[in-house]
């Protein structure tokens, strides 16, 4: 019993700390009517973190490769947003459903013209079963960041989720 919490416990720690954080996420999400926006923004991060690997030759632990993928991150969070503005003829999620079939296309292309490929395919994949103890330290290092910007920016985001229409006029 001792060895399977020794193996176990610590991608169960993990799995605690990102359900606290993108549970409160979900919430958001399910209010605003975007369901499948993480999904997207998933495969948008891995297309930039594929790309990273691509231009800059460096694998998907490296700094260059988190900021392509936060900067694809922010591109496709933009574009959304001026989506939901500006296309008033279909909805939001058949915009998201759209851009998520483009990019996961976009993903396997690049998977396919990778040198290396078969690690570009475990990164899709992911591997919380390896998780490390500094890979958490970074993981809540990274929450406590972003905890503190919801908290802060608490009564703007719920005016957003409960009413879109009314806290953007």
């Amino acid at each position: 019993m001792s060895q399977l919490v020794h193996i176990l416990g610590l991608p169960f720690l993990m799995c605690l700390i990102m359900g606290a954080m993108l549970g409160y996420f979900g919430i958001h999400v399910l209010k605003r009517e975007v369901i499948f926006i993480d999904i997207a923004v998933a495969q948008v991060a891995a297309v930039g973190s594929i790309a990273a690997h691509l231009i800059f030759d460096v694998e998907e632990d490296h700094l260059i490769s988190y900021l392509f993928s936060l900067v694809c991150v922010l591109l496709i969070a933009a574009f959304y947003a001026a989506a939901r503005r500006k296309i008033v003829q279909i909805s939001i999620e058949t915009v998201i459903g759209i851009s998520y079939a483009i990019t996961a296309a976009g993903a396997m292309f690049l998977i396919g013209i990778a040198p290396g490929h078969a690690h570009a395919e475990e990164m899709l994949a992911g591997q919380l079963l390896w998780v490390t103890r500094s890979h958490i330290v970074l993981c809540l290092v990274v929450f406590s960041v972003v905890a503190a910007g919801l908290y802060i920016f608490r009564k703007p985001l719920s005016g957003i989720s409960e009413n879109y229409e009314e806290a953007i006029a």
